[in-house]
């Protein structure tokens, strides 16, 4: 006897099949992609990293590991030492002629408040100092240029002083060649100087407009409101703006300052000047692969490893006991490893610190 299928079982027979290839086609990428982040369009300015030091703009990197950066547009490495920046450029070569030293003082930005008498929220008197001008030119005659105030409370040594104010002979002063014949510094309590990007943090007291008008309210009829002007201070941010190198692409591999860490730096073409970029991470540390990265300029693709091992033999040698470390090799250097010996043999020697 012939057994036929309704057109329903059919339907059901199929959407079963359908649903079936679906679950393990789900389960197949799942698998194949745990360890995938996503393409990313545009990863350095939505979410880069802002590298005290680096650059005066502001400008985001991508974090390789606790020290090691990479900026996508420039294309630099940049290991951070301490204080210090050292920044390899795509063609091996460093960026700078030494270290960028991130503490050092870069100097302030005068910032010009406008005119009118200079107060502020919980402002005391104590905390206003009356400038000799002889402190700021000592062949002053009574008499200082604007310029010459700025200049002063530009270069003055202490982190507490945030506001000045001026007064000019007749008039408020306005251009730098203008006279002034008194100067006022202020240090509102548990103020001090900060950079200038912190400064939308409103981290100074907020600024009283004192004028002619409401002077005689801030007991300041008879001070000379009607000839001040008022000045801010921040700190410069610190930073080294490194030009991108001309120089065509090449293959390097870099040891962190540390030495915990190496990096594989691979362009598309090399001896090109092309913008795709591949990075490969090592933790030289705990012997593990860490993360292999695609840059196209700002776009990224990441592959992280979890459990993959630098070398699974004893570290540093063959067979044959030979010991590898990259300054054993010809032409090897900390910063640029050449390696002879076997693949296998490239390892980590935790003692000494060679790759």
């Amino acid at each position: 006897m012939a057994y036929r299928l309704s057109a329903l079982t059919i339907f059901l027979i199929l959407l079963g099949v359908i649903l079936v290839g679906f679950l393990l086609n789900h389960v197949w990428e799942s698998f194949t992609n745990y360890n995938k982040e996503g393409f990313h369009a545009n990863y350095a300015t939505n979410n880069g990293f802002i590298l005290d030091g680096y650059t005066t703009n502001q400008r985001k990197v991508v974090q390789l590991s606790d020290k090691l950066h990479f900026d996508p547009t420039r294309r630099i490495l940049i290991d951070v030492s301490g204080d210090e920046l050292y920044m390899k450029q795509r063609d091996n070569t460093n960026a700078t002629e030494s270290p960028f030293d991130r503490s050092a003082d870069v100097g302030h930005i005068i910032t010009d408040l406008g005119a009118g008498y200079l107060r502020y929220d919980d402002y005391v008197n104590t905390q206003q100092q009356d400038i000799t001008l002889t402190d700021i030119n000592p062949q002053a005659a009574g008499t200082v240029t604007l310029g010459q105030a700025k200049d002063y409370f530009e270069a003055l040594d202490n982190s507490g002083v945030v506001f000045m104010a001026v007064e000019g002979s007749s008039s408020v002063p306005t251009n730098n060649n203008d006279t002034v014949n008194k100067v006022y510094t202020y240090n509102p309590d548990g103020v001090y100087v900060v950079k200038n990007s912190q400064i939308t943090n409103n981290p100074y007291p907020n600024i009283i407009d004192v004028t002619s008008a409401n002077q005689a309210t801030y007991s300041l009829t008879g001070t000379g409101v009607e000839k001040s002007r008022r000045f801010r201070r921040t700190k410069k941010e610190p930073g080294v703006d490194v030009t991108a190198t001309g120089s065509p692409a090449v293959s390097y591999s870099y040891l962190s300052k540390d030495k915990k860490f190496a990096v594989i730096h691979v362009p598309l073409l090399i001896g090109s000047t092309t913008s795709v970029t591949f990075l490969h991470v090592m933790n030289l540390d705990i012997n593990k692969h860490v993360a292999t990265y695609y840059f196209n300029g700002v776009q990224m693709e990441k592959i992280n490893y979890t459990s993959k091992s630098i070398v699974s033999k004893t570290p540093g040698t063959d067979t044959d006991g030979t010991i590898h470390t990259y300054n054993s090799q010809a032409g090897g250097t900390e910063n640029n490893p050449a390696f002879s010996g076997l693949i296998t043999s490239m390892s980590f020697n935790n003692s000494e610190g060679d790759f």
